[in-house]
């Protein structure tokens, strides 16, 4: 595997990555011939999905020392989720650091990294030329921000000819608030119940993840969110039935994965938005 050190004439570095989005983008930008890097902490990648993905993993401390050095050689730079850094117990904003003439800079938010901070954080995205938000309620958070959908490897996460147990469902645990609501409407509806706790650090390998996946009938998609999480969207994929509660505990059903979240259509509509931010000369895309 290349390393950072190794980087020349990037079009664009993706640094940091969360639930495997950035390597994703990375990997499809490369393969439409623009030269693309992903680095990550390797101790931060638990499903080992940056890994999947080719990313650039990162041993140890040191990581925005090498993340600077790095992106002396990209045109753009992305950045998710990593806004700020401590120091002395203080946050302070990290894209700053990275600013420099001629070089374009986008921010990307996911979920609870900005959610009901968008005042307060404003410092921080403020150097950005482009502000981007996974799902659409961000947008109230930061208006001026530009959605781009969730991406679902549909290579990876599909139906596969494995016995699926019926009146079987699965909850990833993120946070334990929901996980009484996961269990009673299991026992009411007579469903039995398998739970991957990520509060205790229980991971399903990301290369194994859709397989396992495969072996039920229902995913429960209880994390109080206004969209399908990522987790859903790959259970969709994957032929499961997804069961979905947002904030005001609303039950939604789901059967088929959106256009929108098929990771080829999330890359074009991309590198639309790099277009028409001017982020990118209308000849770097084709």
């Amino acid at each position: 595997m290349a390393s950072w050190q190794g980087l020349t004439k990037l079009d664009i570095l993706f640094i940091w990555d969360i639930a495997g989005i950035a390597s994703m983008l990375a990997r499809e930008l490369t393969a439409r011939s623009l030269k693309a890097s992903c680095m990550m902490r390797r101790e931060f990648d638990k499903g080992r999905i940056s890994e999947f993905y080719g990313a650039l993993l990162h041993d140890g401390s040191g990581f925005i020392d090498a993340s600077r050095t790095a992106s002396q050689n990209a045109r753009i730079l992305h950045f998710s989720y990593l806004d700020s850094f401590s120091v002395k117990g203080h946050s302070t904003p990290l894209l700053p650091l990275f600013k420099s003439h001629g070089r374009k800079i986008i921010m990307h938010y996911h979920g609870s990294d900005i959610r009901g901070k968008g005042t307060q954080k404003r410092l921080y995205y403020a150097p950005a030329d482009l502000v981007l938000v996974s799902s659409r309620d961000l947008l109230r958070e930061v208006p001026d921000a530009t959605w781009l959908p969730r991406p679902v490897d549909t290579d990876h996460f599909k139906p596969l000819q494995v016995a699926r147990k019926k009146r079987s469902a699965v909850y990833v645990n993120v946070i334990s608030t929901w996980m009484g609501t996961a269990q009673k409407f299991c026992r009411e509806r007579a469903l039995s119940l398998t739970v991957v706790d990520r509060e205790s650090d229980q991971w399903i390998p990301y290369s194994e993840y859709p397989l396992f996946l495969n072996h039920f009938e229902y995913f429960l998609d209880f994390k109080g969110q206004e969209e399908l999480s990522k987790n859903a969207l790959e259970a969709l994929s994957c032929g499961l039935k997804v069961v979905h509660i947002n904030r005001q505990g609303e039950i939604s059903f789901h059967s088929d994965l959106p256009q929108t979240n098929r990771l080829e259509n999330v890359v074009k509509r991309y590198i639309r938005i790099l277009r028409e931010a001017s982020v990118f000369r209308q000849r770097d895309l084709g």
